[in-house]
């Protein structure tokens, strides 16, 4: 298990503040090279690479342990699982998307 603090994204929709929500974290670039045609659901979420199925929290301020608003990432143990979510939100911090979010530093 890891956690991952950051600053909340402001255009994605997140769970109630300090309720955990179970929530699959996708890999922001990349498209199945295959869809399968028996479906119809034309969500996103269902043509990108999943990186975990992650526990969210959302904390505000002045509530938060840091006296901010927060975001949780609860992810798997795994380096891979890791490193794929952080490499993933780097890429959110840069253009197109250009969020404002990156992983809290230690002690924030």
């Amino acid at each position: 298990h890891n956690i991952i603090p950051m600053p909340p994204p402001p255009p994605i929709k997140l769970p109630k503040a300090r309720y955990a929500s179970l929530r699959m974290l996708y890999e922001p670039t990349s498209t199945q090279t295959q869809i399968d045609t028996h479906t119809t659901n034309t969500n996103n979420n269902e043509q990108r690479d999943p990186l975990d199925s992650s526990l969210v929290l959302l904390f505000h301020r002045p509530s938060s342990f840091t006296g901010q608003d927060m975001v949780e990432l609860h992810t798997h143990g795994s380096r891979a699982t890791i490193q794929s979510v952080l490499a993933a939100l780097a890429t959110l911090a840069t253009p197109p998307y250009n969020l404002h979010i990156r992983p809290a530093n230690r002690g924030e």
